[in-house]
C-alpha cells in the first residue's frame, strides 16, 4: 500500500494540470503514475464543482461563440473546463435533450450535422475524464484494485466476500455500509475507523432526512457550505438557475435523491458510502461530481 506525505501529495497537486503532466512529475517525485493521475482527477473535479454554476449561466455565450466558428474544444480550453461537458452544455442550449445528448456521446458516430459530429468527438477524446469511454477505463482500473485486494487477503487466509458475493439482493450490502458509516451500532466487535475519516452516506431511502420546508440551496447551505458553493453544486445536480429555489416539498423522488447526494457533497467528507446511488439518478448527474476522492 502507497502511503504518502502532506508534502508529496501537495507537490503534486500543485504541479499536475494536464495529463500530459502526470508521467513526467511521476518520474520527477518518483511516484507510481497511477498516484499523479488519481490527484489530477481530484483536482478537476474539485474545479468542476467550484466552476459549473458559473459555466451554467454562460452557456448562451458559449453557444454564441460557437456559432461564429470556434470548436467547442477550443471554447473548452479557453474556459479551463473538461470538454465532454462543454459540449454536454452547448448541445443542451441547442435544444437537444439530456437523454439525446448521452446517445450522441456514447454513438458520436451517428450526429448528421458532420461539424457537430467532428466536434464532439473531437471533445471526447481530449477528455479523460468525463467521456465515456474515460468512465470505461475509470471502471477497468477499479477492477484491477479490487483484484490486487482480494489476491492480498487470500495470501493473508483472510476470509471476506467479493463484489460478486454481495452483488444478490438480501445478502447484507445495506446492512454492511449502515454499519461502516456508523447508522447502525454492530451486536458485536466494533468498526474502527481511521481517525482523520470523515464519512458522508447515502442510502437507498433517507429522503426522511430533507426538510419539505426547505429550498434546495437551503438544504446544501444547512449541510455546511457556503451560499455560492450551494449554488455550484445545485448546478452540477441539474437544478440549473432559479431550479436551486424549489421547496423540497414539490420535487420528485429522483430530484430529491439528487438533493440527497448533493448534501454529501456540500458536507466535509473525504469517505462516502454510497447505497446504490444510480437507482434514481440520471448518469450525466451521477458523473459530473461523484469522480472525487473516494
Amino acid at each position: 500500500m502507497v502511503k504518502m506525505d502532506e508534502k508529496t501529495y501537495l507537490e503534486i497537486y500543485d504541479s499536475v494540470n494536464t495529463f500530459e503532466d502526470v508521467e513526467r512529475i511521476s518520474n520527477k517525485i518518483h511516484e507510481p503514475v497511477g498516484i499523479a493521475a488519481t490527484i489530477l482527477q481530484q483536482k478537476i473535479v474539485r474545479k468542476v464543482i467550484i466552476n459549473h454554476g458559473r459555466m451554467q449561466r454562460y452557456t448562451k455565450r458559449h453557444l454564441r461563440t460557437w456559432e461564429e466558428g470556434s470548436a467547442i474544444l477550443h471554447i473548452a480550453q479557453r474556459n479551463k473546463f473538461p470538454a465532454t461537458l462543454m459540449a454536454a452544455m452547448i448541445l443542451k442550449e441547442m435544444g437537444h435533450s439530456k437523454k439525446y445528448i448521452n446517445i450522441m456521446f456514447k454513438n458520436p458516430e451517428t450526429i448528421r450535422n458532420r461539424r457537430l459530429r467532428v466536434e464532439v468527438m473531437q471533445a471526447l477524446n481530449a477528455d479523460y475524464f468525463y467521456s465515456p469511454k474515460a468512465h470505461q477505463k475509470q471502471r477497468a482500473r477499479g477492477q484491477m484494485g479490487e483484484d490486487i485486494i482480494e489476491k492480498w487477503l487470500e495470501v493473508q487466509d483472510i476470509v471476506h466476500c467479493n463484489e460478486n458475493d454481495l452483488r444478490k439482493n438480501g445478502k447484507g450490502k445495506t446492512t454492511l455500509l449502515k454499519l461502516l458509516s456508523g447508522n447502525l451500532k454492530p451486536h458485536s466487535g466494533e468498526i474502527t475507523l481511521h481517525t482523520n475519516a470523515q464519512t458522508g452516506y447515502f442510502a437507498q431511502t433517507n429522503t426522511i432526512n430533507l426538510n419539505p420546508n426547505y429550498t434546495i440551496e437551503e438544504e446544501f447551505t444547512a449541510a455546511g457550505c457556503e451560499k455560492q458553493m450551494a449554488r455550484n453544486i445545485a448546478g452540477a445536480m441539474m437544478f440549473e438557475g432559479d431550479d436551486a429555489l424549489k421547496k423540497i416539498e414539490i420535487l420528485s423522488g429522483g430530484e430529491k435523491s439528487r438533493v440527497l447526494l448533493g448534501k454529501i457533497l456540500a458536507a466535509p467528507a473525504n469517505l462516502l458510502f454510497l447505497d446504490e446511488p444510480t437507482n434514481h439518478l440520471d448518469m450525466e448527474c451521477f458523473s459530473t461530481p461523484l469522480q472525487t476522492d473516494l
